[in-house]
């Protein structure tokens, strides 16, 4: 399945490898007309591939985020956290691998990493058997998705387990 994602990604990127740029009498470049942008979603067997979030993202977000809040559709409890160290470990529950997104899936909850007050990055995190991903927003819509780490499961396994939620 991988290798099929990894070969689509490849054909992909080579179509969207092309000079845009139209060239004048006087050999100056013009700048092409307004295009409309390419879908960010691929479709595969009725599920949803969004690309992976940017490691540049990532890592502003590790450098300048001052909070985190997780909240929980069905659970009892949120989490905040706003040391160093636990905002590092909460990003390290993100994997770098981009997530086929299945509908069917359940949202277990929400994720928004804070700067200065302001929304850095919001997400939601979809965890039962089989589902295992953040789907991150941007402008209340669908912009990348990231399978969760090892680390990302047991922490929220260990979460559900301690106040009573399904998986």
């Amino acid at each position: 399945m991988f290798r099929f994602i990894f070969i689509l990604n490849i054909c992909l990127f080579s179509f969207s490898c092309n000079d845009t740029g139209k060239k004048t009498t006087a050999n100056k470049v013009e700048k092409p007309a307004a295009q409309k942008p390419a879908p960010t979603t691929i479709k595969v067997q009725g599920k949803k591939l969004y690309p992976s979030v940017p490691v540049e993202t990532i890592q502003s977000i590790a450098n300048k985020c001052d909070y985190v809040d997780i909240g929980f559709e069905n659970l009892p409890i949120s989490i905040n956290r706003k040391e160093p160290s636990d905002i590092i470990h909460t990003l390290r529950q993100i994997a770098g691998e981009p997530a086929l997104i299945n509908d069917a899936c359940p949202l277990l909850g929400t994720i928004i990493f804070y700067r200065d007050g302001d929304i850095a990055l919001e997400g939601e995190i979809y965890f039962s058997e089989g589902c295992n991903y953040f789907v991150f927003l941007e402008n209340n819509k669908p912009k990348y998705a990231n399978f969760m780490t090892a680390s990302g499961i047991t922490f929220f396994k260990d979460i559900i387990s301690k106040f009573g939620g399904k998986q």
